[in-house]
């Protein structure tokens, strides 16, 4: 009796245990393609903001905070101040920039993450007159903080 008891008392634990537990929410195609319009625009904006050459409103793209971190030319950032310096470096020797986006993909995670994928042609004409074309890919992790879209994560 004290088996059968034990048994049912275990069982009855698991069942509201399964039922409490929250499975992680599937996102219908509507809501997905909802974010990919978000990651769309958002990418486009960050382009733009490289393109306009003020590393301020590139900067405020970045997720800054200790989750941020870029892998690029070898090399892990993970310092999001580090990135500012850099682009007021970068964006300081250039006339103009152009972006150009020939390919993308986007992987939603969920309502607030989604990765990017992209290949892209950069046109770059320097300050001393010097002009280079050049194609590029990157990654992008964006994550949804505050409502806003910031780049967590940036591999090129």
């Amino acid at each position: 009796m004290k088996k059968t008891i034990c048994f049912v008392l275990i069982f009855a634990a698991i069942l509201v245990f399964a039922c409490n537990n929250q499975k992680e929410k599937v996102l219908t195609n509507e809501e997905k393609s909802t974010v990919e319009n978000e990651i769309s625009v958002a990418t486009l904006n960050l382009f733009k903001a490289f393109e306009s050459l003020d590393a301020n409103k590139a900067y405020s793209f970045i997720l800054q905070n200790e989750d941020f971190a870029e892998a690029s030319m070898g090399k892990l950032i993970t310092d999001h101040r580090a990135i500012l310096d850099t682009m007021k470096l970068h964006l300081g020797s250039f006339q103009k920039e152009r972006i150009s986006i020939t390919n993308q993909k986007i992987y939603v995670i969920n309502m607030d993450a989604a990765v990017i994928s992209l290949a892209s042609t950069g046109e770059i004409t320097f300050k001393n007159g010097a002009e280079i074309k050049a194609p590029f890919a990157l990654t992008i992790l964006w994550v949804k903080k505050d409502g806003e879209w910031k780049v967590a994560h940036y591999h090129n």
